[in-house]
This record gives structure tokens, sequence and C-alpha cells, in this order.
């Protein structure tokens, strides 16, 4: 049994209550969901991103760092301490070079963030359905590059108490989705659980565009695909509020493969939940 973080961290450090949406991270990399990577895996490659550009480190020196601060391994996604670095300075480097530069300048960005004042801290995963993990990523991506099935984390947990009121899912892990047939369509349906009465934002992803659009139409449970698209990926999610999170709690991705056969434009519409 390793020694969990939330036992050693103040709540109050800058690193705990940041401004990063960890979503955004993950829908900067479609084709390494694609591929099989999780969520929790660029979680932990996209912070040492951040980390190198807050601290100016090289790699070398940035990873022997991360062993011995708690709070940087906290940051990354990592539940318990660990004693040996996450990844070789050579894999680093892979994901660097796979990322390229646009992304991560758009990585590099999120370091301003990272102040020493107080920030609206980051919603914690543990209010949107994951679970807490058994510590081993480190050494699994360390050896592969390929993470497990443990669900990642984004921050310290708050406690069954707050999970009682605030919205969460059972999954935050991304779907990916094909349309049947243009005549059916595809309706995505979220079911969150908290205190309602429950307020809906959805969000829509398109593959080569900058930025995630948010689709003022819809404010209820459900959407409607007609027909899929035929020349890029897309995707959806809900971000869900209610009085005690106003600031919502996002959904999983929904991702939709783009058809090889051409299909009438993408008609979107609410269904009344």
């Amino acid at each position: 049994m390793g020694i969990k973080l939330d036992t050693l961290l103040s709540p109050s450090h800058h690193l705990c209550r940041h401004f990063i949406d960890w979503h955004d991270i993950y829908a900067l990399f479609p084709e390494l969901l694609l591929a099989g990577y999780k969520e929790h895996f660029l979680r932990l490659m996209g912070a040492l991103v951040i980390l190198q550009e807050r601290s100016q480190k090289d790699a070398e020196s940035l990873l022997v760092e991360w062993c011995e601060n708690p709070y940087w391994q906290a940051f990354s996604g990592i539940t318990e301490f660990q004693w040996s670095p996450p990844a070789t300075v050579e894999q680093f480097s892979a994901f660097q070079r796979i990322a390229g530069p646009r992304r991560l300048q758009t990585l590099k960005s999120m370091a301003g963030t990272l102040t020493s004042s107080a920030a609206v801290p980051n919603q914690p995963m543990a209010q949107s359905g994951a679970h807490h993990g058994s510590g081993e990523d480190a050494a699994d991506i360390r050896r592969s590059l390929i993470p497990t099935n443990q669900d990642e984390t984004d921050g310290l947990s708050t406690g069954q108490a707050a999970r009682k009121v605030i919205p969460h899912f059972e999954s935050v892990e991304p779907i990916m989705l094909n349309l049947q047939s243009s005549e059916e369509g595809l309706q995505i349906h979220v079911e969150p659980m908290g205190e309602a009465p429950f307020r809906y934002r959805w969000e829509k992803w398109v593959e080569n565009e900058a930025g995630v659009k948010v689709l003022e139409e819809c404010a209820t449970a459900s959407i409607h695909i007609e027909n899929p698209p035929t020349e890029c990926l897309i995707a959806f999610r809900c971000v869900v509020s209610n009085a005690h999170a106003p600031n919502g709690t996002p959904s999983r991705w929904h991702f939709i493969r783009p058809q090889k056969k051409p299909a009438k434009a993408t008609a979107l519409d609410c269904t009344p939940s």
C-alpha cells in the first residue's frame, strides 16, 4: 500500500487550485484516444509539459524533481506517491514529437494559470464519477507508454458527502460512436447523478478546428445527430451543473467517426429529456 497523496498535500496549494480543464487537453489528441491511449496518460504527459514550461528545467531534471515533489505528482493525476519517474527522457521526448509545435504551445500556454495566488479550484474528478487508482500508473507508463485501465483522477477527493449533491457520472472515459443509418441517426443522452435540478450545456469539438463550440440551442439531457460526419472526426460532451456546482461537471466525450460514403450535412436538434 503506497502513501496517499491526499494525506500529504495542502488543498490551498496553487497546484491543487488551478484553472486547467483537463478535458481540453484530451481533446487535443483524438488520434491517441483512437489508438487506445487512456485519458490519464494524456493528463500525465500534458502535466509534464506544463510543469517543464513553468519550471524551465530540462527533461532529465524535470523527471528527477517529479519523483521528489508530491504536488507535481498530484497535478499529474497520480494518487499514491511514486519513487520513480513516470517515463524516461526518451519517452517524454517522443510524446513531444507526436504532439508537435502547435499542440505543445497550447499546453505550455496553460502554465500561466499556475500562480502562487489563490485561484478557482479545478473540478475534481472525484465529483465526476472517476475512481482513484492503485498508484501503479507511473511504472506501467514508464515500461511501455501505454497506460493501464486505471481511471484518471483530476485532483483530490472531496468526500462522499460532496458526491451526493454535485453532478457526476459513472464514467468519464471517451466513447467512439458510429451512426448506423442516416435515417435513424444517433441520440446522445446523459444521466447525471447528484442533486437536481440540473442545467445542461452541450459542447461540440471538430477535428482541425480550434477550440470547442458551445451549442447554445441545446439545453436538455439529449441531442440528436441525424447524419454522420463525412470529412473529419467530431465529438460531443455535456457539461452538467446545479446549485452546488455552478461551473458544471463535463461528461465523457462522444467521438463520431467520419463515414466514407457521402451524406447530407449534419443536422442537430434538441430532444427533451
